[in-house]
């Protein structure tokens, strides 16, 4: 429909407090660790309080759209409640948050163990259409 949208792309180790401030959506994502987010994207989140502050963070965060994502080594890994963590974050400090084609945002399993799972033509489907989700409620709310 000819919107075009910046978009920044980092790995969480590399992902800053101003990345998040000059975003208006956000889509964020992690490997299934015991059926939860990774300890580095749950520290990211958190830093969130310390550059904020409280309650600024809620006026910092609040206006953005949240979306997830997540891989997991097998069928039933727990990337419902992996996917849950990241949006739970989201919702703590006001964001609106959405789902993808599934309850809670879009996911992959690779039963075989790779880092590098080869996605099949429905999982990356479900990627794509989470991002536009994203970007029509972040126009949506932004206009």
């Amino acid at each position: 429909d000819g919107h075009i949208a910046d978009v920044r792309i980092r790995l969480v180790s590399n992902a800053t407090c101003s990345d998040a401030e000059w975003a208006d959506g956000i889509i964020a994502g992690s490997p299934v660790y015991f059926g939860s987010i990774s300890s580095e994207l749950k520290a990211y989140f958190e830093s969130w309080q310390d550059c904020f502050g409280w309650p600024t963070v809620k006026t910092v965060m609040g206006p953005k759209v949240g979306g997830a994502f997540c891989t997991g080594g097998q069928q039933a890994s727990g990337r419902d409640t992996t996917m849950l963590d990241i949006l739970t974050a989201f919702t703590s400090t006001g964001m609106t948050v959405t789902g993808g084609p599934t309850a809670f945002g879009a996911s992959a399993f690779h039963a075989d163990g790779s880092k590098a799972p080869n996605f099949t033509d429905e999982e990356v489907a479900n990627a794509k259409y989470l991002g536009k989700r994203v970007f029509d409620i972040t126009m949506a709310l932004t206009k």
